[in-house]
């Protein structure tokens, strides 16, 4: 049973990858012949990617680099802002509802 939720799953995962990979490739490398490095970067990619690695020093745009690099890296201190700010108001509201009853 559990097997085969798991090969279900693994299956989905799989054409998303894949989809994403492709369509990924395609923008990064429009004109680029298909390869067997092609065929690894469509999978290696999206996998990274699935877990945060953005590779933003592979994209880059006419004479700049990524314009919302910037944002890619201050994004872990707003994170961690926003967690203050809703740690705050989590306890403030148990105190709160603690008054109530």
């Amino acid at each position: 049973m559990q097997l085969t939720e798991l090969v279900k799953f693994l299956l989905v995962l799989a054409v998303f990858i894949v989809s994403f990979g492709v369509a990924f490739q395609a923008i990064l490398h429009p004109n680029q012949t298909p390869s067997y490095s092609t065929f690894i970067d469509i999978v290696w990619r999206p996998y990274w990617q699935m877990f945060g690695e953005l590779f933003l020093d592979d994209v880059s745009i006419g004479m700049g680099s990524y314009p919302a690099a910037e944002y890619y890296f201050s994004r872990p201190i707003i994170i961690v802002r926003y967690y203050g700010i809703f740690h705050w108001f989590s306890t403030m509201s148990k105190v709160f509802w603690l008054f109530r009853l």
